[in-house]
Parts: C-alpha cells; sequence; structure tokens
C-alpha cells in the first residue's frame, strides 16, 4: 500500500482468495473502523436495541445474497475477512449494503473534450457516514489471475466496483434510482458491476452482461470509452441504453426514458438518524443536479480535466453528502481523484493516477 496525497493506494494481485487476504490484512485496522462506524450509527438508529444487535440483524438479512455471489467473488469476500480478522458475514454486509438499503446518490456525465478525449466525471454521494467515507477513500488495483486489469475508487473492505476503469479504458460509475422493480434475487450492484468491468474489453460486451445478469435494485450506469459514451438505465427486470447525439451526456438519480420512467418512484426512502437535509432523496434534487450538469457541459470553457472538476464542483452538484469526486479519462487510462477529508469531496484538490499495463 502507498499513499498519494491523503489517498491509499493498494494494489492487489493473483487469485481471488490471495487478493482478498491481501486487501483485508493491509486495510485491517481501516475495515474494523468501518465496523464500528455501522454500530455507531446503528445504535443512533435504534437505542433501545443497540447497535450490535442491529449489525448482527443485517448481517444474518445479508447472507441471503451468498447463492447470487460468483464463486470467485465469495472466495474474494473470504480473503479479506481472513486477512482483516473479522467475520465474512461483515464483509458480505459492506458489500451488499446499497442493495438493501438503496441509498446512493449522485451526479455524473461524460463529455468529448479536447482532441476528442472522452472525460468521465462523477461525485458520489451518500446521506450517511459522510466524513469516515471522505477520509477512507481507496484506490484499488487489481491484477486478477482471470480478465482484465482493473481499478475501483471504494473503501475498505469494498470488493465491488461503483466507480471503476479497466485497461482496456472502459469506464463506468453507478447512481441509484428509486425503482418499485427491485428483487433479491440478483447479484448484488457492485458486484455485478465489479464482473462487468474485470471481464469486458468493449462497450457492446460491457452492455450486455450487464442487461442479461439477475439485478436487484435501480440504477443507473453510465459507461464511456475512449470513443464512445452512453447510459444504463436498470431494475431488476427491465433496461434501456441511452445515448446521446450531443458531445455531452448527464446522468443523476431518475430515469430519462420512457421504457423505464413507468417504474420510477418520487422519492428515496430517507434513513433515520439523517446527516444531511432530506430533499436530498427527492426526484426534484436530483433533476436540480441534472439540469445543473447539462449547463455545465455546455458552458465548459476549458474542455480537459480542469473543466470537467468545474462542473463537479457546481454548488449543488458538490453538496453535503459528496463523499468521492473524480474524473476519468479513458484514452489515457487515468483518473484523478479528490484529496478530500470532508465532504463535499469535490472542493479539495485532485491527485492524478494512472493505471499500468506493466
Amino acid at each position: 500500500m502507498e499513499e498519494k496525497g491523503e489517498i491509499k493506494h493498494i494494489v492487489l494481485e493473483g487469485t481471488p482468495y490471495r487478493r482478498g487476504f491481501q486487501h483485508g490484512s493491509t486495510l485491517k485496522e481501516e475495515i474494523r473502523e468501518v465496523r464500528e462506524v455501522i454500530k455507531e450509527y446503528l445504535s443512533r438508529v435504534r437505542r433501545v436495541v443497540g447497535g450490535g444487535i442491529l449489525l448482527f440483524f443485517m448481517e444474518s438479512i445479508s447472507l441471503w445474497y451468498r447463492r447470487y455471489i460468483p464463486d470467485e467473488y465469495l472466495e474474494e469476500i473470504r480473503g479479506v475477512a481472513d486477512g482483516a480478522g473479522v467475520s465474512r458475514r461483515f464483509v458480505l454486509l459492506v458489500n451488499v449494503f446499497d442493495d438493501l438499503t438503496s441509498l446512493l446518490a449522485c451526479s455524473a456525465f461524460c463529455v468529448v473534450g479536447n482532441n476528442n478525449t472522452t472525460l468521465l466525471g462523477r461525485n458520489l454521494d451518500y446521506p450517511v457516514f459522510t466524513e469516515p467515507m471522505c477520509r477512507l477513500t481507496t484506490l484499488f488495483v487489481h491484477r486478477p489471475h482471470k480478465g482484465l486489469m482493473f481499478l475501483t475508487v471504494g473503501w475498505p473492505g469494498y470488493i465491488g466496483a461503483l466507480s471503476a476503469m479497466n485497461s482496456t479504458g472502459l469506464s463506468l460509475a453507478s447512481l441509484a434510482v428509486p425503482a418499485h422493480d427491485k428483487s433479491m434475487k440478483g447479484i448484488p450492484t457492485g458486484i455485478l458491476y465489479r464482473e462487468c468491468i474485470q471481464y469486458s474489453e468493449t462497450m457492446d460486451e460491457l452492455i450486455e452482461r450487464l442487461t442479461s445478469a439477475r439485478r436487484t435494485i435501480g440504477n443507473n450506469v453510465i459507461v464511456a470509452s475512449p470513443e464512445e459514451m452512453c447510459v444504463v438505465e436498470v431494475s431488476a427486470r427491465r433496461y434501456s441504453v441511452r445515448t446521446t447525439r450531443e458531445r455531452f451526456i448527464t446522468v443523476t438519480n431518475h430515469y430519462k426514458t420512457r421504457e423505464m420512467r413507468s417504474v420510477q418512484r418520487p422519492y428515496f426512502r430517507i434513513p433515520p438518524a439523517l446527516d444531511i437535509p432530506e430533499d436530498f432523496f427527492s426526484v426534484r434534487y436530483s433533476e436540480l443536479r441534472d439540469s445543473l450538469l447539462e449547463k455545465g457541459c455546455m458552458e465548459m470553457t476549458t474542455m480537459d480535466v480542469d473543466g470537467a472538476i468545474g462542473v463537479l464542483r457546481t454548488p449543488e452538484v458538490s453538496n453535503p453528502g459528496t463523499v468521492q469526486s473524480m474524473v476519468f479519462v479513458p484514452g489515457r487510462l487515468e483518473v484523478w481523484l479528490a484529496k478530500g477529508l470532508k465532504p463535499p469531496a469535490s472542493q479539495a484538490d485532485f491527485e492524478r493516477f494512472r493505471l499500468h499495463h506493466d
């Protein structure tokens, strides 16, 4: 593990269990901190019952998803748990938390910049655990024994891919959507996107892998390659691919295609013991951020990484829930990651990382 600025940067290689064990043993203290953060939050939610009991209850529910997770990733989860000295149930919960709660709210866009270079900018917003999630942001570089080399921006204990890029330049970011069409009979969201980025060499392959899989909750997935960009709108059983004739495409936390609007719910479930304003969970706020992204993309004065960072720093797009902020440059295998230790992370300086083939 290395630290570049305030960002932890860890390289994992080998078999699934070996990569997981490297992850868990290297970030042992941070993973245990994640467990305490969740317990403390659950204690605030139900003071009478206690955070430890609620954590055990949620861990028990998360076991349901094991039957839908490919063996490769179950082995990696086992390695993380063994390396960190925590239970496998806890590491599994960390990796299915969004499928149980559907709390992720974000803003993202793709734009064709200078020299026809595609840029993918994304703010990852979360309503709880905001300061710990900022501080514990970790960049993982995976050199798996099967599939492509890739990087993910995540947290200790999390093996999924909510923001990722592989060695062909394919990049993705996921954004939760409140949808009526949900299921517990599917691959947990982040693990599904991890599989897509690890095994897809082209955008068509990634879209096919994503849309043919058994899914769980509503999501928008923005995908970029060095030459292309699109948004795949998905729920548990439905999907639609949205493209653009413009030089940019934007996405937040609502569906835009006619095929998906019928399963759109008007708001997210508001979690208890809230850390940020309740309006954060409305589709109206999602639509506001989307309009600001469109305006920002149209008015970008410099069509480069600095210009993309400027859009991510737009008020409301950058908000008290913004725990991660980044810009992918697929054609150069680069990601520029904000070094913020407190939200909104997008207001901090950005550090450049590159995915090396060697």
